[in-house]
């Protein structure tokens, strides 16, 4: 196998050996006996994870009746070549294990040893791989929310860079810095330059937020020029973190369109990261948001007002929550939410992170109609038919599911530049003792009360029962015709044998 890497060839020769160990049909504890091993490191041996040396190569070579050469060939043989097409997938080597714990090698170890039921499990694999290919950004996305959860979407290491940044600036933890006093840090410290483009002019380009291009030899920052001073900002100190985090498998614009991987995803994430932190200090945040929880009532004008405080998008201050809370507060159990609203009135879920138990949309690429009763598509239809510049509304809500019940703030705004489609960010809490004891204002009557459903075609309710109902319950009423079947096929088989 030309090419295969080191870990690969370790790979081969324990399912080689593990092939030749089970056609004598030795144990493990006996093939390990018989060549001076402990069937301990006989079994990582043939996990894929160590390599014996040549001397010990050649007593197992000669305990399974084979040749040195024939154990230690890159060369499967016919009963084994489904093996072969495994590690030679191309779409299944772009999939993250790593970022799991896992290896290529913990997936082989669960092939079975027995050739048909092996070769169907891994041209199950492959297919999957296949499948997951077409839109691998999408499995990317998914891998990045989990690698955030893992970490409750608290980066220690991050803040430390920022608050040194910030120091050798001599910029307080919590002074605003402004958008010129960026662009001249980025030109200073990194030589990098900052020009204005104006994207909303271009065919294709219309969505690309910054772009970095060398122009007379000198890297230019180009960023949208229809953005606001907030936004620029965070793409500059994006710039920024790129340089102090030292990352360099990065794309040339933002979003990145061009060739994606797990690892340059991830490294997007951390630049943006490092810039809502710069922009929001974490420690000031929470001081605030706990003051705010001890109100006696739900007043949204104040929290609109710490909102505003800051130089950042309510995007940029929603997520910000997500990563401050958990980690000052102790409110772990919250999740986040973009939702966009077209022109035709399409909502869709385009962001999403969830260290809750709430049961989420599978959301990208759902064809299916979000809950009306969600607060975060709420206040969207609110603004579509309003004159205001925003809508804001909270939520208790209770799941129709499973009766866990949410906490929820909405806020929709316009996008810009596109001011004709509608975007909604939403941070929830599940309620839990914590909570209710961090927030005084939980059972204020200005804070609705709904029950919600995931999406139109799984809920339970009938058309009398919800009025909201935008599609009908189809997957509901096939889920319950199937289990209805199930039922009665059951009491047949029971009464055929009595």
């Amino acid at each position: 196998m030309a090419g295969m890497t080191g870990s690969h060839l370790k790979v081969v020769f324990g399912l080689k050996l593990k092939h030749l160990r089970l056609k004598r049909e030795l144990s493990l504890k006996e093939l390990a006996s018989n060549v001076g091993l402990s069937p301990s490191y006989l079994n990582e041996i043939e996990r894929g994870k160590k390599h014996p040396k040549p001397e010990k190569v050649e007593r197992l070579a000669e305990a399974l009746g084979v040749t040195y050469n024939e154990l230690v060939s890159s060369k499967f043989d016919r009963s084994q070549v489904h093996y072969e097409s495994l590690l030679n997938s191309p779409a299944l080597k772009k999939i993250p294990f790593h970022l799991f714990g896992l290896t290529l090698e913990d997936i082989v170890a669960l092939i079975p040893d027995a050739k048909n039921e092996g070769q169907a499990l891994v041209k199950a694999l492959i297919e999957v791989a296949r499948g997951y290919d077409l839109r691998v950004e999408n499995f990317f996305h998914i891998a990045l929310r989990c690698y955030q959860e893992m970490h409750k979407n608290f980066f220690p290491e991050i803040e430390s860079v920022v608050a040194d940044y910030r120091r050798s600036h001599g910029w307080s933890t919590s002074s605003v810095v402004s958008l010129a006093e960026l662009v001249s840090a980025l030109r200073k410290d990194f030589g990098v330059l900052v020009d204005e483009l104006e994207l909303d002019r271009t065919k294709y380009l219309k969505h690309v937020r910054s772009a970095l291009v060398e122009r007379d030899g000198r890297e230019v920052l180009l960023v949208h020029r229809r953005y606001n001073e907030s936004q620029k900002a965070f793409l500059v100190l994006r710039e920024i973190g790129f340089r102090l985090l030292e990352i360099e498998d990065r794309g040339r614009c933002s979003p990145d369109i061009e060739d994606q991987t797990f690892e340059r995803i991830r490294n997007a994430f951390l630049v943006s990261y490092f810039a809502s932190a710069f922009l929001i200090d974490g420690k000031t945040l929470a001081d605030e948001m706990e003051r705010f929880f001890q109100l006696p009532r739900w007043e949204p004008e104040k929290f609109l007002e710490i909102v505003d405080s800051y130089p950042a998008t309510v995007e940029m201050f929603f997520y910000r929550l997500s990563e401050v809370l958990p980690e000052y507060l102790g409110l772990d159990d919250l999740h986040f939410l973009r939702f966009d609203r077209n022109t035709q009135g399409e909502v869709f879920l385009v962001k999403q992170l969830n260290m809750s138990s709430v049961l989420l949309p599978t959301g990208l690429g759902l064809h299916e109609h979000f809950c009306r009763r969600w607060m975060s598509v709420k206040v969207l239809d609110r603004l579509s038919s309003s004159e205001q510049r925003f809508e804001i509304g909270a939520q208790h809500s209770v799941s129709i599911e499973n009766n866990q019940e949410y906490f929820c703030i909405s806020v929709a705004r316009s996008l810009k530049p596109e001011a004709e489609n509608l975007s909604s960010v939403t941070i929830g809490f599940r309620y839990d003792r914590k909570l209710k004891s961090m927030i005084r204002f939980l059972g204020s009557p200005d804070i609705e009360n709904d029950a919600i459903g995931g999406t139109c075609e799984r809920c339970r309710l009938s058309r009398d029962e919800c009025f909201e109902r935008v599609a009908p319950q189809s997957v509901f009423s096939s889920d319950l015709l199937r289990a209805q079947q199930r039922e009665e096929l059951n009491s047949l088989l029971e009464g055929g044998n009595s």
